[in-house]
């Protein structure tokens, strides 16, 4: 009786040191969840990165909070020393990172497209379409010939897997949605 007790309480005491290690002891490091990503992929995803990671628990965690029905696509900052809880609960909420986008000048409509596509998770299509579309060119008070006035050379924060209305233009108007939905 005494040795089955401490079998368990030895188990439940190394169980618990693997859920309070580290996911990684490497420098932060992003991972981007695609739609078609499953919880197997993004461990891999994890896995790559970081090839020493504490990934069984988290695992283990994701597995058991049913994380395959909650899937958040975005980017993922996987921080130093955060446990496999933090990790979990971050994906699980979808409290994703924000990224960069950078706009530089461009000479053509797809040139810039293609500029934001490979910048984030949206189809430079749909982007060449809009920007290109008469009735969203009148309503902000541009043309064809002067659509790259409406956008300006920066750096944004915007989240990877924003919406094509999410991504917006400044203009005497206000923002407007560069995209529809």
């Amino acid at each position: 009786m005494k040795k089955g007790l401490f079998i368990i309480a030895t188990l439940l005491f190394f169980t618990a040191c693997s859920f309070n290690k580290p996911v990684s002891e490497c420098p932060d490091y992003r991972i981007y969840i695609y739609p078609s990503d499953t919880r197997e992929t993004i461990i891999q995803s994890i896995l790559e990165a970081d090839s020493q990671a504490n990934a069984k628990p988290l695992n283990f965690l994701l597995e058991h909070r049913d994380y395959d029905e909650h899937i958040h696509t975005g980017c993922y900052t996987i921080k130093t020393g955060a446990t496999p809880k933090q990790v979990s609960d971050m994906l699980l909420s979808g409290n994703q990172t924000p990224v960069r986008l950078t706009i530089n000048s461009t000479r053509t409509i797809g040139q810039m497209s293609r500029a934001i596509a490979n910048q984030l998770m949206v189809d430079s299509a749909a982007i060449a379409s809009r920007l290109t579309s008469p009735a969203f060119l009148d309503s902000m008070g541009y043309t064809p010939t002067n659509v790259f006035c409406m956008i300006i050379p920066n750096t944004y924060e915007v989240y990877w897997n924003s919406s094509a209305s999410a991504i917006s233009v400044s203009s005497g108007k206000g923002a407007q949605p560069l995209l529809d939905r």
